[in-house]
C-alpha cells in the first residue's frame, strides 16, 4: 500500500487540528494510507533530513487551520 506522509508546519497548529485533518482525509476515497505529524514535534534527525531532501511544500492560508478547525 502506498503511504502519503504529511508534516504540518505552523506554530498555531494543535494536535486537535492534526486529528481533524486526518479524520477529514480518512473520509475521502483515496486508496493511500495517510500519515500526518506536526513538524515541530519531530525529534528524529533522520526524519528531518528525509523531509528536507524530499519535501514538497504547499502554502495554505485562510482555510481555518490552526487554533481549531
Amino acid at each position: 500500500m502506498n503511504v502519503i506522509d504529511i508534516a504540518l508546519v505552523g506554530d498555531e497548529l494543535t494536535l486537535t487540528d492534526q486529528a481533524k485533518i486526518l479524520d477529514a482525509i480518512e473520509q475521502t476515497n483515496i486508496p493511500q494510507k495517510v500519515d500526518i505529524v506536526l513538524y515541530r514535534t519531530i525529534r528524529s534527525n533522520e526524519l528531518l533530513g528525509h523531509i528536507a531532501e524530499f519535501e514538497v511544500g504547499w502554502d495554505v492560508v485562510g482555510f481555518g487551520f490552526g487554533g481549531g478547525l
